[in-house]
């Protein structure tokens, strides 16, 4: 079987993923997997991008004992809009910030005023977020803190790999800087922000060979010279790449820390109506676009269960509180997890309870209740997008594919079910390893096109399908109306 090297970096951890195929089965072999979250120095939220390089080599190294001469390529892919700076020498400058630090908190406004909100949607179809690259470019510009070319985090792995300085286009348009109609940086962006187009680098397509493992790493890892091919190296891109979808129309949710729902089309919806509900057009495989909304995911049930970890000094796994969760009652209060209350680090279980009591909802004391209330709020704020993104389209999406971790919580993808009254088809968890993977079977020839491939991987990989079994119509009408009053709140600065 030939193998396929995965690097797949989460936002806290990254695994290096062998998948082998013959043609008709695929296999997946995590070799190695570490965490690698953000450190806090001097008060600022950094990456340790040299321990994750570090790690890295030390995955190839031991995918390189068992695998050998069966490798045929490594492809690369990280969380967005994020990166790091390089100096006219190639060296890195300082550590790359984490999109978590609250540098650009009200920089979006910021921007807007000098740009004008119309104009960096025309240019770049990109969802308004504080997180995106435009704004921590921005912060580095009125901080002098540009130096010589940015390298989102995929693109500084795949340069020390290979020591070819580009960025690959589906990671390129998360930074708001890019233009998908033209294909090219945005330069009145850059300028207008103070940044100097000297420091785009050159891009890169999926599917393109960068080149090869340089000697040196070749050398500490072990493995031969092995091309190193440029993916979908954003890992949401990778990740719908790797939708096991028989038909071309599906919607798809890649549920992990964020919940990213959309579905794929053929040129970029920059319009009024997609401005209006903040959607996003992300680069694609294969000439693709991804028009999406970015919902907070498992990220508020993750910090619950940091939380009572440390209360109780004890390891709680995410079984545990799927449990704990399905023995509440239902629909006692919602959240809006998307309420910027949440996006960063804190006490969540505390924040859910003034989230319900500032906005007159009964407010949950144990548990399970916290936990329920966080995910029935999950599933029906992506009912409530998917309800959006159709009126987008002015179509209907009859089956929603759920890929990523969140996949493993069975109560989230019934609860999914119900509130989009939609078949679920959930799985695999690995997708984005699979699409990473998939992009370098085209590029070697075993794989004709992205739809082959998924075929493949409809065939070889197990899904669970999930029902609507109960009406949540009441539910979605009271989700609907609490959001309804935080605009209006917030209409009126409350």
């Amino acid at each position: 079987m030939n193998v396929y090297l995965a690097i797949d970096l989460g936002a806290g951890s990254g695994r290096i993923i062998a998948v082998r195929c013959d043609g008709e089965t695929v296999e997946l072999d995590q070799v190695h997997r570490f965490d690698s979250p953000a450190i806090e120095q001097e008060g600022r939220l950094l990456w340790d991008i040299h321990r994750i390089w570090d790690e890295i080599k030390l995955g190839l190294k031991q995918a390189a004992q068992p695998y050998g001469s069966a490798i045929r390529s490594i492809g690369v892919d990280s969380w967005g809009v994020d990166y790091a700076w390089f100096d006219q020498e190639g060296e890195l400058s300082q550590l790359p910030y984490c999109y978590r630090d609250p540098r650009t908190h009200g920089s979006v406004d910021e921007v807007a005023g000098l740009l004008g909100r119309d104009l960096v949607f025309e240019e770049t179809g990109i969802q308004f977020m504080p997180i995106n690259s435009l704004y921590q470019l921005h912060d580095d510009a009125k901080a002098r803190r540009v130096s010589d070319r940015f390298l989102m985090i995929a693109d500084v792995i795949n340069y020390w790999l290979t020591g070819r300085q580009v960025c690959e286009r589906t990671n390129a348009s998360t930074t708001q800087l890019y233009n998908p109609r033209t294909q090219t940086w945005s330069r009145v962006l850059a300028e207008g922000i103070g940044l100097p187009t000297s420091t785009l680098p050159p891009l890169a397509s999926p599917g393109e060979r960068l080149g090869s493992l340089k000697p040196d790493v070749a050398m500490e890892t072990g493995l031969a010279h092995v091309p190193v091919i440029a993916v979908g190296s954003h890992d949401t891109a990778s990740a719908v790449a790797g939708v096991p979808a028989s038909t071309e129309s599906f919607a798809y949710l890649s549920c992990g820390t964020w919940a990213l729902l959309g579905t794929e089309v053929a040129e970029p919806v920059i319009t009024d109506a997609a401005l209006e509900h903040n959607f996003t057009n992300e680069t694609g495989v294969e000439g693709t676009y991804r028009l999406l909304n970015n919902i907070t995911g498992l990220w508020i049930l993750q910090e619950c269960r940091r939380v009572w970890q440390e209360e109780d000094e004890c390891e709680i796994s995410y079984d545990e509180l799927a449990e704990i969760a399905v023995g509440a009652k239902p629909f006692k209060a919602f959240i809006d997890p998307d309420d910027p209350v949440f996006s960063h680090c804190g006490d969540h279980p505390k924040l859910i309870q003034a989230y319900c009591q500032s906005s007159n909802q009964a407010m949950p004391t144990s548990r399970g209740q916290l936990l329920r209330i966080a995910t029935e709020s999950l599933a029906l704020k992506v009912a409530s997008t998917l309800e959006q993104l159709e009126s987008l389209l002015g179509r209907s999406l009859d089956v929603l594919h759920v890929i990523g971790g969140g996949v493993q919580n069975a109560f989230l993808m019934q609860c999914i079910a119900n509130a989009t009254q939609r078949r679920v088809i959930a799985g695999p968890p690995e997708a984005t390893a699979l699409g990473n993977a998939l992009m370098q079977m085209i590029a070697a020839g075993e794989v004709a096109s992205l739809r082959e491939g998924r075929a493949l991987l409809a065939k070889a990989i197990d899904t669970t399908t999930y029902e609507s079994n109960e009406s949540w119509d009441n539910a979605r009408q009271r989700f609907r109306s609490l959001l309804t009053n935080q605009s209006t709140r917030m209409l009126h600065g409350d």
